[in-house]
């Protein structure tokens, strides 16, 4: 799963938004370790309430919502012959 965040929700400050994979969730703390790939934000874990927070809002410039991506493998597909 790919986030398109806002970093500045998180506490990143001045950073706008962003996009990074999630590579993980550990139920006990409902919390998830996002791998930032901003060379001076390191990984981390964020609660869900502050990850969703974070995910709810408008990009400014493309005026689209932010959200996450699901990213998977092709499915194969028969061969014709």
């Amino acid at each position: 799963v790919v986030a398109n965040f806002h970093q500045g929700v998180l506490g990143h400050r001045p950073f706008g938004g962003h996009f990074s994979p999630l590579a993980a969730y550990h139920a006990r703390s409902d919390r998830y370790l996002v791998l930032n790939v901003w060379p001076h934000t390191p990984p981390a874990w964020y609660s869900a309430a502050s990850l969703w927070a974070s995910l709810l809002g408008t990009d400014a410039e493309s005026g689209l919502p932010r959200g996450w991506a699901v990213v998977e493998p092709p499915v194969p597909r028969p061969r014709c012959e």
